[in-house]
């Protein structure tokens, strides 16, 4: 999967509710050789109730590239930014395998900033 571009991907206005979410996930199952580029993700929180949105949410993946990547505004609740993780279901001991977060900017976020759970070969430069 390749999700690279100028462009920004805002929540919705509105959006709501208890139940954790993501702009950016693959929950329903593993992804190898994933790519999130040049983009930025605004949780939009002057406008949303969502109490559990996760900028980026990839889990029990393998190769996952995120690099240059903008994630602001998403401080309600529990919201967090960029999370490599295992899923609810996984009945592995690790999370995501050979990744990078490279040149990455997560600010104004109200959880978690950047997570790697339990992760195997993980890479992190230039990320603030």
């Amino acid at each position: 999967m390749t999700l690279c571009g100028n462009g920004t991907i805002k929540l919705m206005p509105g959006t709501a509710g208890n139940v954790p979410g993501a702009l950016v996930t693959n929950w329903s199952g593993a992804c190898t050789d994933i790519s999130i580029e040049g983009i930025t993700l605004d949780g939009n929180a002057s406008q949303v109730t969502a109490a559990s949105m996760v900028a980026i949410n990839i889990v029990d993946s393998q190769r996952v590239r995120i690099h240059q990547v903008r994630v602001h505004n998403n401080n309600v609740g529990q919201a967090g930014g960029i999370y490599l993780r295992r899923s609810g279901s996984s009945t592995s001991a690790y999370g995501c395998k050979e990744s990078q977060v490279t040149a990455c900017y997560v600010q104004d976020v109200a959880f978690i900033g950047i997570q790697a759970e339990r992760p195997t070969g993980l890479s992190s430069r230039g990320t603030t």
